[in-house]
């Protein structure tokens, strides 16, 4: 019995000693882990927060918040013209910059023809190499859309923005039919 209080009184102090002398270590120099990246964009109708592999939708209020503070940081940007391509109708805007640690895009669209069910309007950047990424797809309501963007990596190596029209199969690669480039 007189052991294991023995025993009990070593690890008491034993604890207490490490307790003690990490509230006294001041040097906070911990590894960083860089954040991952965080990126608003609008998916299957909808506006969402995507952060690694995890998608939040955003309330109605985080979205009128996230469109003001896209506007405010474009607010002095050049405004470039989207034309159509291909015998294709329509035309439209955008406007980007990387302001703050943060890549932020708005485009706007007008005069698109109707789409049929199953296909949907999807914003890509392209760099002069013909290296493209997707950025998400158009809210469209009677042929006019928009997409409001932000993302932590600077995207500004993309030189053209392109608005192609979709099938909804799954693909996650640029379809054949581009609508607006520019």
């Amino acid at each position: 019995m007189k052991q294991w209080m023995i025993v009990g009184a070593i690890i008491v102090v034993l604890v207490g000693a490490y307790l003690w002398n990490r509230s006294r270590n001041t040097d906070n120099t911990q590894e960083t882990i860089p954040p991952v990246e965080e990126i608003i964009t609008q998916e299957d109708g909808s506006v969402v927060r995507k952060t690694g592999d995890t998608i939040q939708p955003l309330s109605d209020e985080e979205i009128e918040a996230k469109k003001k503070e896209i506007n405010e940081h474009l607010a002095n940007q050049q405004i470039k013209p989207l034309a159509a391509v291909g015998g294709q109708t329509g035309s439209g805007t955008t406007a980007s910059t990387f302001s703050d640690g943060t890549y932020y895009q708005k485009i706007m669209v007008s005069n698109l023809a109707a789409l049929q069910k199953g296909y949907y309007y999807e914003a890509w950047l392209q760099k002069d190499d013909g290296t493209h990424v997707s950025i998400g797809r158009l809210q469209m309501t009677d042929g006019n859309g928009e997409l409001y963007y932000s993302s932590k990596d600077d995207k500004t190596g993309y030189s053209q923005t392109i608005i192609t029209r979709e099938v909804e199969d799954g693909n996650k690669e640029m379809g054949a039919e581009k609508v607006l480039q520019g």
